[in-house]
């Protein structure tokens, strides 16, 4: 009996299912690596597409880093492929250099060519991409976001299902999945790179998960389950604050900080997240979310990240563009907003943002405030 087959068989019926992946789709891209887990979806969706009513294909990218042995994993890509009677689409790229151009990490260099490439073969709104994510990659992923610094949308570890993006094995363990190649006579190639600590993930990969696996043999398992279970949560806070930005909208890019304050803390933050992203493609921290928080209380204006802005005066809230600003992370403030210092019948009022300068700040305020207090004393 196919033990593996079986369980790997189930628990992607069970992902297509639940997760409507193939709901409305002609044809399927299986981005290829030659590794077991694209080896195994490949195979696996090949078997069922005419029971789905979908065509399949595959895409290859040859990064242009591991010289001879990617020209081996594209050639053993191309050969799978016409072993099962699959259409091969191959792609090269020269990541390093491309990464050095960008003043981005190779990793994130080759993710973004792939996609890219994987999107370019879409003829219509009925293609899918499908991507060979498994349950550890799943757990890697979650302890890489926790690690960081993530908020509960990191919590939710890999998307199931982003855009046309679909992912058929983010339930099957990668044990599971090797498991299903032997059962099946299927071969697969190994990546060199996997099987060093150069990169963040590899060592999450061969240091923390095996560690986790002692503590519990089930750890991948219980922490796909986390993460579904924050998925969901995830999914009615995001809907939920879609709902309260509608409400809070006041016209031309201005929001009633009234409305947004009325909120629970976590849908008022994630409505903070949102807002954000209308106007950058970088990620807001929690720190800086939380200064966000705090400003909807008072007047002020606070600079998140170079020429980006969040302001709230007489309860109208925005983030905005300021070309003319100079510099990141830099204090900008009301001149008369600033907390708070009562003494004597007088009142000082002073607001402003914290950032990596905050110590000079605060000691600078400090010493300003102490000494105006003399004078006032004295005088």
């Amino acid at each position: 009996m196919k033990t593996n087959t079986l369980v790997v068989k189930n628990k992607v019926i069970s992902a297509l299912t639940d997760y409507s992946m193939t709901n409305g789709a002609s044809h399927i891209i299986v981005g290829l690596s030659g590794g077991a887990d694209s080896v195994c979806l490949l195979h696996f969706l090949n078997s069922v597409k005419d029971a789905y009513g979908f065509s399949l294909s595959a895409a290859h990218v040859n990064h242009g880093i591991r010289g001879d042995e990617a020209m081996r994993d594209a050639e053993f890509c191309r050969s799978i492929c016409n072993e099962l009677g699959v259409d091969f689409n191959y792609f090269e790229a020269d990541c390093v250099s491309l990464a050095a151009e960008q003043g981005i990490a190779v990793e994130e260099c080759g993710r973004n060519i792939r996609y890219e490439f994987f999107g370019s073969l879409c003829k219509d709104s009925t293609y899918r991409i499908a991507t060979a994510h498994n349950a550890n990659d799943n757990a890697e992923t979650l302890l890489f976001n926790v690690a960081r610094g993530a908020g509960l949308k990191g919590a939710c570890g890999i998307p199931r299902v982003r855009d046309n993006i679909i992912r058929p094995l983010v339930f099957c363990s990668r044990n599971e999945i090797e498991g299903y190649c032997n059962e099946n006579d299927l071969n697969y190639v190994t990546d060199s790179t996997n099987l060093c600590d150069d990169y963040t993930r590899n060592k999450i990969r061969h240091n923390a998960l095996p560690v986790l696996a002692e503590v519990n043999s089930g750890a991948i398992r219980n922490i796909t389950a986390f993460t579904e279970s924050a998925a969901d949560v995830y999914d009615y806070i995001s809907k939920a604050a879609g709902d309260l930005i509608s409400k809070a909208d006041i016209g031309n890019g201005f929001y009633d900080a009234e409305v947004l304050l009325q909120a629970h803390r976590s849908l008022r933050s994630e409505c903070i997240v949102k807002l954000f992203s209308d106007v950058s493609t970088s990620a807001i921290d929690r720190q800086k979310v939380n200064a966000v928080a705090d400003l909807l209380c008072e007047k002020g204006r606070l600079q998140i990240y170079g020429s980006i802005f969040a302001e709230c005066i007489k309860n109208r809230f925005r983030f905005f563009i300021n070309n003319s600003s100079a510099g990141d992370d830099k204090l900008l403030v009301e001149p008369d907003a600033f907390g708070e210092i009562s003494f004597n019948g007088y009142t000082i009022c002073v607001k402003g943002y914290e950032n990596v300068q905050k110590m000079l700040i605060k000691t600078y305020w400090i010493i300003s405030l102490t000494v105006i207090k003399l004078l006032v004393i004295c005088g």
